[in-house]
């Protein structure tokens, strides 16, 4: 008879809080959002986009906010700091007025406008010899794959339906 074989695999990366957890993965989010293109053909229609810019910020916002209050009542207090981080970049002036920015002076989406931003950022990052920093950017793509989200219509995953034993 055959003995079966198991795989294993272990993964490295810096370190955001210390320890060693053991358990099944959950994949929380995926970060590969298709992001539509199109041209806005008129003043209104940038208005219009702005502000659904606008909202997919707060909606994000909102999301962040209702995930860090889900886990400081699971006794979750180690990575909060991280939501407070991604806050931090959904409200970042430069982020947001960049994105503006495209949208009006190109007349593109919102969605491409954050793509566009996104890729502004990572260009930034990729510059820093420090790779602590340099894996930074992974935050902002973060944020910046929720607002992409919340543009689209889409939901995140309330951490409660996840289960328990899953890290």
């Amino acid at each position: 008879m055959m003995d079966t074989l198991k795989k294993t695999f272990a993964l490295k990366g810096i370190a955001v809080s210390p320890g060693v957890v053991i358990g099944k993965a959950y994949l929380f989010d995926r970060l590969d959002a298709q992001i539509s293109f199109y041209k806005l053909s008129g003043p209104s229609l940038v208005t219009k986009e702005i502000k659904r810019l606008r909202t997919a910020l707060r909606e994000s916002e909102k999301q962040l906010v209702e995930i860090k209050e889900k886990l400081s009542h699971l006794k979750v207090t180690e990575p909060l700091y991280i939501l407070d981080d991604h806050i931090m970049i959904l409200h970042d002036r430069k982020f947001i007025s960049h994105t503006i920015r495209y949208i009006r002076k190109m007349g593109v989406n919102a969605e491409w406008a954050v793509r566009m931003t996104i890729d502004k950022y990572r260009e930034i990052f990729d510059k820093f010899e420090d790779e602590y920093l340099k894996g930074r950017f992974s935050d902002i793509r973060y944020v910046g794959q929720m607002i992409l989200r919340n543009l689209g219509g889409e939901r995140h995953k309330a951490i409660p339906d996840i289960g328990e034993g899953v890290i």
